[in-house]
């Protein structure tokens, strides 16, 4: 994770947010099962905690306005991934009128166009960015791409247990996020977009 996370950090006080008002969560997927009639999903690991930083710095800003962006997790889906991501942000206690939902995107790439769009016609102004540790490299390099430039917050998700060396089923997940990040970092370089 070091090559993927490093230089980042979760912002303390609210200086670190340099007066922005406005907070961009990404949604990391969710876990869905469905029958033809309907669904049951939850937010995923990585969004959960996406969500949980969310809401700490939901707080921490003094209550501004919240954009969650994640489109339909499969072409079944009934609920996109920012709906499912912003309930759980509502149970953290964000109320709903303040979190808008970008709920088209079908990955990290056109979220961040959706969401710079949306940003760019509300003229917010300075604006922090949540995600994941590993996803934050990428996400931050599109949205330069895009001529923004967010103010990185990471979520505080913790892969691998004690001691450090012993293999976990949770270490393993993190093994599969960064080894799926490098190989996204360089299609997306290959591609243009960062």
């Amino acid at each position: 994770m070091w090559g993927l996370d490093h230089g980042y950090k979760s912002l303390q006080t609210l200086d670190d947010a340099r007066g922005a008002r406005m907070i961009v969560v990404l949604s990391n997927g969710v876990q869905a099962r469905r029958t033809p009639e309907q669904e049951v999903t939850v937010v995923n690991l990585q969004s959960s905690f996406n969500g949980l930083e969310g809401g700490r710095l939901y707080r921490l800003l003094g209550e501004p306005q919240m954009l969650v962006s994640g489109g339909p997790s499969g072409p079944l889906a009934i609920a996109s991934e920012s709906q499912v991501l912003a309930s759980a942000l509502e149970q953290l206690g964000v109320p709903k009128a303040h979190i808008a939902l970008e709920s088209r995107s079908p990955s990290t790439y056109w979220q961040v166009v959706n969401v710079a769009s949306w940003l760019r016609a509300h003229d917010t102004g300075p604006f922090v960015l949540v995600t994941s540790p590993e996803h934050m490299r990428r996400a931050v390099g599109i949205f330069r791409k895009q001529g923004l430039d967010p103010i990185p917050s990471i979520s505080a998700i913790q892969y691998g247990g004690s001691p450090a060396w012993l293999p976990t089923g949770y270490a393993l997940r993190g093994s599969e996020s960064a080894i799926y990040e490098y190989l996204a970092l360089g299609f997306y370089r290959w591609r243009g977009w960062i």
